[in-house]
């Protein structure tokens, strides 16, 4: 790889790595709502996170997405 694609891959991938859900909605094309959005933000930003819901609100969908995000995102 070059060293200019190089250094646009580490623009984008510390963009995305800040703006998490910009990285879902671009990347894999889902449009999430607002407190998804807010509830990735703080899935990344806290160590511990803990979110109670009732059925039907796609706890388990968007845990899959984090999942896959910080798979993406954070090699290793």
């Amino acid at each position: 790889m070059n060293s200019k694609l190089r250094e646009k891959l580490k623009i984008w991938i510390g963009y995305y790595r800040e703006n998490h859900h910009r990285f879902a909605e671009d990347y894999f094309g889902v449009k999430l709502k607002t407190f998804q959005k807010i509830l990735v933000y703080l899935c990344f930003k806290y160590p511990f996170f803990t979110f109670l819901a009732s059925r039907g609100l796609g706890k388990s969908w968007l845990i899959a997405l984090i999942a896959i995000i910080k798979c993406i995102l954070y090699l290793g």
